[in-house]
């Protein structure tokens, strides 16, 4: 049974030829076998989609309303001020080299109190190594979970407050076994 309209009119078909110029059928505009020619698709493209003459790196384009954009691509008002510092590369390993040294600090305390012990050459050998890194007699005194808790939150508080205590711990003859096995700021 003919049909009245077919798909095939000769309004949306192109005339194929071969390679010798001779006529070889037609072929449907819209079929996954018509392909433009990367000239003619260049040019749609760029009728479709027109480039903006000052187009540039994101990093150095200008918008016209506020000033300069971020890398994202978003406007920066004019008088845009953060409220936070910088943080920078330099916070950044002060961070984290802060955090290497609570938290040896913090293995050595867990070691104690799960029984590991430690060795000073001297009596008293724990409670030297406790002292020396929590402290003795401060008014904020921390425990083993206290400055675990400030390696996450606040590492370079709880860098300082264990540099103070070495620092006046009372050390005397086991200071230099101390520093070789358990002092988190020379142990690597």
């Amino acid at each position: 049974m003919p049909y009245k309209k077919s798909p095939m009119s000769k309004s949306s078909c192109i005339k194929m030829y071969d390679e010798k110029g001779k006529p070889s059928g037609l072929m449907m505009e819209g079929s996954a076998m018509h392909m433009e020619s990367a000239g003619q698709e260049k040019k749609d493209l760029m009728k479709d989609m027109p480039i903006d003459k000052r187009a540039g790196s994101p990093a150095k384009q200008m918008d016209e309303r506020s000033g300069e954009i971020d890398e994202f691509g978003t406007p920066i008002p004019k008088d845009f001020k953060a409220d936070t510092a910088d943080v920078g590369e330099a916070a950044s390993k002060k961070f984290f080299k802060s955090q290497d040294i609570v938290d040896r600090a913090v293995q050595t305390l867990e070691g104690i109190d799960a029984g590991k012990g430690t060795y000073t050459g001297y009596a008293n050998s724990d409670k030297t190594v406790r002292n020396a890194l929590l402290g003795t007699m401060r008014k904020d005194k921390l425990n083993t979970q206290q400055l675990k808790s400030l390696s996450k939150s606040n590492p370079v508080k709880g860098m300082e407050y264990i540099s103070q205590n070495i620092r006046n711990a009372q050390l005397g003859d086991a200071k230099g076994e101390f520093d070789r096995s358990y002092n988190p700021f020379k142990k690597s």
